[in-house]
């Protein structure tokens, strides 16, 4: 596991490195991090939902911060996520997002719906007809039973999104979501590998170093 002095060092040296934000997506975050969570707090949350952190995520949130500076957009803050407002929502209470954290991740490997089913007919008769097309195609894409035991933990943008999940085989490692592009829900690898948390935050900070270097 990817010791968490090590993160901190690599990402004090980006900040100095990138005082003009040229990394994409830090104008946003601006390297800056949210306060670190109390292991208090930490524990009740656990104890709430019925999960526990990954190690590595665990060390994160107690040494380095709730969310901040990170890939893309940065590292959501835990509970939080973009939504479709301006801010941060709670995803708390939005089966779509998260039904369950103290249930099994139902998937081991890429998932998506057949191409034929996000297909629109040629024609709608009326914006009614597109709308229903519209909820039902969200229905199958969204269902509560694949949002179990995971949470989102980063966006690229066009609601693109990366989660990490916490409960079942998978757990420890992040997950990328494409569905609001019509796309997969798959597992973020590198080199073929599926990755934890530490090791896709580390991935980032020595991309955005080789770049600025």
């Amino acid at each position: 596991m990817i010791l968490i002095s090590v993160l901190i060092e690599k990402l004090d040296e980006l900040r100095r490195r990138d005082r003009k934000l040229a990394v994409s997506g830090a104008a946003s975050h601006r390297y800056e991090m949210k306060r670190p969570m109390s292991a208090r707090t930490l524990t009740k949350l656990e104890t709430d939902h019925g999960f526990s952190f990954p190690d590595d995520y665990r060390d994160f949130l107690l040494h380095v911060g709730d969310g901040g500076a990170g890939p893309s957009y940065g590292v959501f803050p835990f509970g939080k996520w973009d939504g479709t407002g301006a801010g941060l929502e709670r995803w708390l209470g939005k089966p779509y997002v998260v039904s369950s954290l103290r249930d099994d991740f139902p998937l081991s490997k890429k998932w998506s719906l057949p191409a034929a089913a996000m297909k629109p007919p040629v024609k709608f008769k009326s914006d009614e007809e597109e709308d229903a097309w519209g909820e039902r195609l969200d229905a199958q894409l969204y269902p509560a039973e694949l949002t179990r035991g995971w949470f989102p933990i980063c966006h690229h943008g066009c609601a693109i999104r990366t989660y990490l999940v916490v409960n079942g085989k998978e757990r420890g490692h992040v997950w990328d979501d494409a569905r609001a592009e019509q796309g997969p829900v798959r597992p973020h690898t590198r080199n073929g590998k599926r990755l934890t948390f530490s090791k896709w935050y580390e991935q980032w900070l020595d991309d955005s170093l080789k770049s600025v270097r």
